[in-house]
């Protein structure tokens, strides 16, 4: 074994602040470094290879994926961040008020309408640098689903398009989520919605605004049955359970599901019910798991109380 191939997975997670899972997952997919291996097929790292991946880390802050950088030199990697640091230096996230909403809403549904994917991907990425993470989230994209939804129940626009805009912003969700990383020891949250509850990215940003306050969340997807909703949360182990509702407030099938769920999981995991009809649920049905939120921002704050008490 070469002499600086010295520092045990162990080291490296702690001086990179990366999970070994994601370390080994870099290292699997991207060849982002290449460690020795003992007899005993113990992984071991050079100094520049934690150099390395302490550099890649800090460049996915700058909005870029690991798929995009990987393969990048250290000095054009040093140059990105560089840029970043100054570029927010002289350019702070821009206040946002409510005419600027519905102007990115607007110019959204406009690239919607005529099928410009690529525009409709520029519009999110634009609005994500010049406001934030926290106010896309919680602001922008939430605006842009109630217009497209509103296009389409005004006839404005088909189907078609209402699923190209869904595709769009999941694709834009999802790219943040897999930018955010967490230890491997954090608490476990699962995010998903129930059979016939199809609108899943209310379920896709409750998971990123779950590991961006401190969680290892988990997006299972959408139109999940009760039954394996609940064997994932005690199969893993999880501490929350986060399901999203869009429609509809009164379902029979629904309080079923709840109460399967309420009566299977641990009794230390909890529910936490978000979206539009959440608090009409909590008046209709008794579950004394759930925790009941009405919005992105409300759910934020539960969530960063619930971290300091499991963690």
């Amino acid at each position: 074994m070469s002499n600086d191939k010295k520092h045990p997975i162990g080291v490296v997670e702690r001086q990179t602040g990366l999970s070994t899972h994601v370390i080994r997952k870099w290292e699997e997919r991207y060849q982002a470094v290449d460690p020795e291996r003992n007899s005993n097929g113990r992984r071991f790292y050079s100094t520049d290879d934690i150099n390395r991946l302490h550099l890649l880390k800090m460049t996915l802050g700058t909005g870029r994926s690991i798929g995009q950088v990987v393969h990048l030199s250290n000095d054009v990697l040093k140059s990105y961040i560089d840029e970043d640091k100054s570029s927010t230096q002289l350019h702070p996230l821009k206040p946002l008020v409510e005419h600027d909403i519905k102007n990115i809403s607007q110019e959204f549904l406009v690239a919607c309408k005529r099928h410009q994917e690529e525009e409709m991907k520029t519009i999110l990425e634009k609005a994500y640098v010049e406001y934030g993470q926290h106010k896309m989230i919680d602001l922008i994209i939430v605006d842009i689903l109630h217009t497209i939804g509103n296009a389409w129940y005004e006839g404005e626009i088909r189907i078609a398009h209402e699923r190209l805009a869904t595709f769009r912003i999941t694709s834009f969700l999802m790219n943040i989520l897999d930018n955010l990383i967490v230890p491997d020891s954090a608490p476990l949250i699962l995010c998903a919605t129930l059979h016939d509850q199809q609108h899943t990215i209310g379920a896709l940003i409750s998971a990123i605004i779950a590991r961006d306050t401190g969680w290892r969340s988990i997006y299972i997807g959408g139109d999940v049955p009760a039954s394996e909703i609940a064997g994932a949360v005690n199969e893993m182990k999880a501490s929350l359970l986060i399901l999203s509702f869009i429609y509809p407030y009164n379902n029979f099938q629904i309080h079923s599901d709840l109460t399967l769920i309420n009566n299977t999981i641990f009794k230390e995991s909890q529910i936490i019910i978000g979206g539009g009809p959440a608090l009409q649920y909590q008046k209709q049905y008794n579950c004394e798991k759930c925790i009941y939120t009405s919005d992105f921002s409300q759910l934020r704050s539960l969530l960063k109380n619930l971290s300091s008490q499991v963690s």
